[in-house]
């Protein structure tokens, strides 16, 4: 059951028939169900929930009460408050909200009209504070006040009574001035019939659709579509009508009939690059070129080709124009000829030395300015060994000779060194070691010893005992071996008893032995012995006498059959078309075709058939030529230079490589145009450029390594610096 809503509903507040003092209430309320479709809702017993609210969109609940109604055609009666009092004053505006089995509540809420509220009456407030005998108050209202009925609701006094009556009785019929409909009430049944005949042409006719309130979004008939269509609602197609391929759905005088198209034969062509026959559907049209598209040339291409360079200027050293006939093209260098650099040149000039580069005690760099040289070593200075320097160094001892724990030889990479004493090491002894060997101390115990191992308290564990951890006794073993191990149990209980395995039992099911909740201990007691019920219907529910509903008939009211269902549910409400058909298929909205124009789709009429079918030819200026026809098709040729015509996509990537102007990167300057040629400078110290013959030549004179005896060792070069080392009695 999904999107019940409330088509109409009527509330009828009722008060009991006489009420003295605080007095429950009731409320007869009446209503129709449906679903989306405004159909009503299905006859049977539904849980429905009733909630009153102080206003129309508040959360706040202020009463609600579930009853399982029985519902009938879609109408429903409840008596409001039998389930769970009224306890509300109705002294405010109040709105009722109802919720059926597990649907939203629906909405809009309904407010309750004012009989209830004759409920509330106002009290005196006259009497002295201190007067016995007497009301003082009444729902908390004092002094002077004023008790009066509404809307049928009657106060009068009857002795030391105060008697508030109800004269509004139940409904008993409610018949349309224009006897149109009939309600009869019987208690809290209600009869609704509409007379035969008794609604006329002119009353269905004012009915308008804009102002029918929660009427659906659409109709969407379902099933296989017939008739003109075919396929499956909600979007059946037109019926091909057995047509073939080529064929077309003309109009007989009586119903559409798959017939041959009379246009005739006529081809319109045309060639690459153009595509498309001149139709509506297949307009003619030529792409765009590109670099892999023949086609037109736009506006932006026509530009950015107009603005490229036809040749590059140079000057100086650089030759050529830039022209594939004509290349940029620059001389590599020599000891006569300015230009380039070449790869194995740079190698070469690169690897010469302007200066040696030295490390360690050799200074200078073996210029004339700067010669090569070697300091003597001293204390401070490292340098060459002296040979008196030499003869002391020489009496000095090799090495020391020690024991055990002394270890090493006295030299730098083996020092005289003695360990820390340990328990496995001979070593010194440390000032932390010294003190603690030098304090004596005691012993530390954890409970349950107790005492610290001196003779005065030596450590001592007590005997254990239910409060008093300790040693167990020979006795208290016996008693705990003598304890179960484990605890033995059958299906539903299950574990040993220990921490391990617990003693558990489940919850009880349908296919497993367990406990019973109280929940369920609940549902089975609430379960019915017999069940209620109404025709259709019969059966009592138990096993003897189940529950049972006949197949319904027109005679019979019974369930829908599957057979009845798809019965049914193949009826159509209306046909639902597409364009360009209109209409419903009904008698009041047949299905139309409107005459096919240039703005129209429709079917083709016989004086447009006329025209269509005149062959004529089309009329083109250059550089289009031809008439459409199969003998002379439409073309257009490919531009040239002395002739008008689409871009080939091989002229197209000629056009896009021509440059705009030169980008170069340093040394190199300019932009190829005639006002900024392509320059390159000379090189030298502090600028990037050429190599002119003369400096190639100086290049080329340059030394290319350092030749150097021993001790010296290297060449001079970054990677092998010219080095001198350390004297020794060997070297």
């Amino acid at each position: 059951m999904k999107q019940i809503a409330m088509l109409c509903a009527s509330i009828i507040l009722l008060v009991s028939s006489t009420i003295f003092g605080q007095v429950p209430k009731k409320i007869s309320y009446q209503g129709l169900l449906t679903n989306t479709a405004l159909k009503p809702l299905a006859d049977g017993d539904y849980n429905v929930e009733f909630r009153i609210y102080n206003d129309q969109n508040s959360s706040q609940i202020l009463w609600n009460e579930k009853q399982r109604l029985s519902i009938q055609n879609g109408v429903f009666n409840v008596i409001l408050g039998e389930v769970n009092p009224l306890t509300l004053k109705f002294d405010q505006n109040y709105w009722l909200g109802v919720k059926v089995e597990n649907e939203s509540e629906m909405t809009p809420r309904i407010p309750m009209v004012s009989v209830p509220y004759s409920f509330y009456s106002g009290l005196s407030e006259g009497l002295a504070e201190d007067a016995t005998g007497a009301v003082l108050s009444i729902n908390g209202l004092e002094g002077d006040i004023e008790l009066e009925g509404d809307n049928g609701v009657t106060v009068s006094k009857s002795g030391n009574r105060l008697l508030i009556s109800n004269s509004i009785k139940a409904i008993d019929k409610i018949i349309s001035s224009k006897a149109q409909l009939t309600i009869n009430m019987n208690g809290t049944e209600v009869d609704v019939n509409i007379a035969p005949k008794s609604i006329t042409d002119e009353e269905i006719s004012d009915v308008n659709w804009e102002t029918i309130t929660g009427k659906p979004v659409s109709f969407e008939p379902g099933g296989i579509a017939g008739g003109d269509l075919e396929g499956s609602y909600p979007n059946p197609t037109l019926s091909s009508k057995g047509a073939t391929n080529g064929q077309v759905l003309k109009w007989d005088g009586s119903k559409w009939i798959a017939s041959d198209d009379m246009i005739g034969n006529f081809e319109f062509s045309v060639n690459p690059p153009l595509v498309g026959n001149g139709t509506k559907l297949n307009p003619l049209s030529i792409g765009k070129s590109s670099i892999v598209s023949d086609g037109y040339l736009t506006s932006e291409d026509w530009t950015s080709f107009d603005s490229k360079l036809d040749k590059v200027f140079t000057e100086t050293i650089i030759l050529g124009d830039g022209t594939v006939t004509n290349p940029l093209t620059l001389s590599k260098a020599s000891n006569l000829k300015s230009g380039y650099l070449d790869s194995e040149d740079w190698k070469r000039f690169d690897s010469k030395l302007d200066k040696l580069v030295t490390s360690g005690v050799i200074l200078g760099d073996g210029t004339s300015s700067n010669p090569l040289r070697v300091n003597k070593s001293t204390s401070t200075t490292d340098g060459y060994l002296s040979f008196t320097d030499w003869n002391i160094f020489n009496s000095k001892l090799s090495t020391v000779s020690s024991n055990a724990p002394i270890n090493g030889n006295g030299t730098t990479s083996n020092p005289l060194t003695i360990s820390k004493a340990s328990s496995t090491t001979d070593g010194y002894l440390s000032a932390s070691d010294w003190v603690r060997f030098n304090t004596p101390s005691l012993t530390n115990v954890n409970p349950p010893l107790i005492g610290d191992g001196s003779s005065s308290n030596p450590i001592t564990l007590g005997k254990a005992d239910g409060t008093t951890n300790g040693f167990l006794s020979s006795n208290d073993w016996n008693t705990f071996n003598n304890k179960l191990g484990v605890v033995v149990s059958n299906l539903p209980i299950k574990g040993n008893g220990t921490n391990s395995s617990p003693l558990t039992i489940g919850l009880s099911s349908s296919t497993t032995d367990g406990y019973l909740t109280s929940t369920d201990w609940n549902n089975f007691d609430n379960k019915l012995t017999t069940v209620e019920v109404n025709a259709p219907i019969s059966g009592t529910g138990t096993i003897s006498d189940p529950l049972s509903l006949a197949g319904a008939n027109s005679t019979n009211d019974g369930f829908l059959s599957s057979t009845d269902w798809v019965i049914f549910n193949n009826k159509l409400d209306l046909v639902v078309a597409n364009t360009p058909l209109t209409g419903q298929g009904t008698t009041n909205s047949p299905l139309e075709i409107s005459k096919a124009s240039a703005t129209t789709d429709g079917y083709l009429s016989a004086s447009d058939w006329v025209k269509f079918n005149t062959v004529a030819t089309t009329i083109v200026s250059a550089p289009l030529t031809g008439d459409g026809t199969s003998g002379n098709p439409i073309a257009i040729a490919s531009a040239s230079s002395t002739k008008d015509g689409y871009l080939t996509a091989t002229d197209w990537s000629t056009f896009n490589n021509k440059l705009n102007l030169v980008s170069v990167n340093g040394p190199l300057i300019g932009d190829g145009s005639s006002s900024n040629p392509i320059t390159l400078g000379k090189a030298d110290g502090t600028t990037n450029g050429f190599l002119s013959s003369n400096d190639w030549n100086t290049f080329n004179n340059k030394l290319g390594v350092a030749v150097s005896n021993l001790p010296i060792k290297g060449n001079g070069t970054n990677s092998s610096p010219l080095t001198i080392g350390l004297s020794s009695s060997t070297t």
